[in-house]
């Protein structure tokens, strides 16, 4: 596969009973969120430092307000809520309570088809990421996204290019470094840079990350993809501040012409999940992120995006969703554009899937890979792949669990090479130690010291 050009560019608890009746009986979300994933995907406020936000603070409704609403639009009482999340918390995916709430399993209705059972929860999504990705040594390497990005790229892979890192304790030959401030403030005071994506080498979640599309240098300030007037000195000193480890730098992609009509200047990425299976990489399931309002990245737990159900033989989306738990909304339109999206295809479907598909040969140390990818008139680029991917937005989206018979045979097939692997290298031990006996053995029939 050939590298594809990259294009620049609180309530109160204590309120009364009428109050809560009222809140119970609106036809607005409520917020009943308050996960804590590695990748969350719950609705949650963001803590924000000026003008980065570097990380996420999750919030939730009071109790009663909850069991009221489940109560008045469910018709579900309250030994019928906790009832359910007593069994699915003993039950194989281990379902908290703000995971059941998060996932939506109170609506008989909408996962009348689906079996409660096959949901997992964060605890086990951890043991399920072992399970698939039991090569550890591998971890470190694949938690590094720059070493990943730049081994893919080496491939032939389409990345997207680094252009600059800042970072005032490590060292990065391979990349034009700023050491300092001043060095900083140079680079971001060159138009040439523009348009330019910047976000933190170990960061996740897009935490942390902004977009901007120019400079103004008689002003002193950088535009946003938002439209805000950002003084340069202001983003100089958050980025020194919160992240001397490493702040990278990257040529702004430009979406495909598809994806800038339905939500404007932003990357809605494709989420893909791959297994490595005996005959070969598969997908598993797939998904698309779209950004809306004020947000420049698709991250679902931003408030306001959406995540798309997709068909996967031709990229179709099936239904659309915004917010979890009792915020959850389903779509029809881009809430932003009014562009209808039900039965919009992926754009370069085919080469999202096949870039996936070919890209997890490279990394087939991790069996389960989720690999974010845009769409853009060139073709599908890669803009990172995930070894822990977020199983609680791929049953979101699919409003079904991860555990179902694929997955199930996919978790055996990665316990069969666990196994073969660590026989090997027991045979391969015990080989290597017979070699040093019998060496030694012969220096010492021949009087010679080994």
């Amino acid at each position: 596969m050939r590298a594809a050009p990259l294009p620049r560019e609180t309530t109160s608890v204590d309120a009364d009973d009428a109050n809560l009746a009222a809140d119970a009986t609106r036809q607005e979300p409520l917020n009943a969120s308050a996960d804590a994933h590695a990748e969350p995907t719950g609705e949650a406020a963001t803590e924000t430092s000026g003008h980065l936000d570097v990380e996420r603070n999750a919030g939730a409704l009071p109790l009663p307000i909850i069991l009221k609403t489940l109560q008045t639009r469910y018709g579900k009482s309250y030994q019928q809520v906790f009832s359910e999340i007593v069994r699915l918390s003993f039950g194989p995916g281990k379902i908290s309570m703000e995971e059941y709430l998060e996932l939506g399993l109170f609506d008989d209705q909408a996962l009348a088809d689906a079996d409660k059972r096959a949901f997992v929860g964060y605890s086990v999504s951890q043991k399920l990421w072992e399970q698939a990705n039991f090569r550890k040594d591998w971890h470190g390497f694949l938690d590094e996204k720059l070493a990943v990005t730049s081994l893919l790229g080496a491939y032939g892979y389409p990345v997207v290019p680094t252009l600059a890192i800042f970072t005032t304790n490590r060292s990065f030959p391979a990349f034009k470094t700023l050491r300092d401030h001043d060095e900083l403030r140079i680079f971001l005071t060159d138009p040439a840079h523009y348009p330019l994506f910047g976000k933190p080498v170990d960061g996740a979640q897009s935490l942390g990350s902004i977009s901007f599309d120019n400079v103004d240098l008689e002003q002193g300030r950088l535009r946003t993809v938002q439209g805000e007037r950002v003084a340069i000195d202001d983003i100089v000193a958050e980025i020194t501040e919160h992240y001397a480890e490493g702040y990278m730098f990257q040529p702004r992609v430009v979406p495909h012409k598809r994806v800038r009509e339905i939500c404007g200047n932003r990357l809605a990425t494709v989420r893909v999940m791959t297994m490595l299976t005996p005959s070969g990489p598969q997908v598993l399931r797939a998904m698309w992120k779209l950004p809306v309002g004020d947000n420049a990245a698709d991250n679902f737990w931003r408030p306001g995006n959406m995540v798309a159900q997709l068909d996967p033989v031709d990229g179709r989306i099936m239904r659309l969703q915004s917010g979890t738990g009792l915020e959850a909304q389903e779509h029809r339109v881009h809430p932003d554009t009014g562009m209808a999206l039900i039965d919009t295809r992926v754009p370069h479907w085919g080469a999202v899937i096949d870039t996936a598909l070919e890209a997890a040969k490279v990394l087939k140390e991790a069996p389960l890979l989720g690999w974010d990818i845009a769409p853009t008139d060139e073709g599908a680029v890669i803009i990172e792949p995930n070894y822990t991917p977020d199983l609680h937005l791929a049953q979101i989206a699919d409003r079904r669990g991860i555990m179902d018979e694929t997955f199930t045979a996919f978790l055996a097939s990665c316990a069969e090479m666990r196994d073969a692997r660590r026989a090997r290298n027991r045979s391969e031990r015990r080989a290597h130690t017979r070699a040093n006996r019998e060496r030694v053995l012969a220096g010492v029939r021949s009087g010679v010291r080994v």
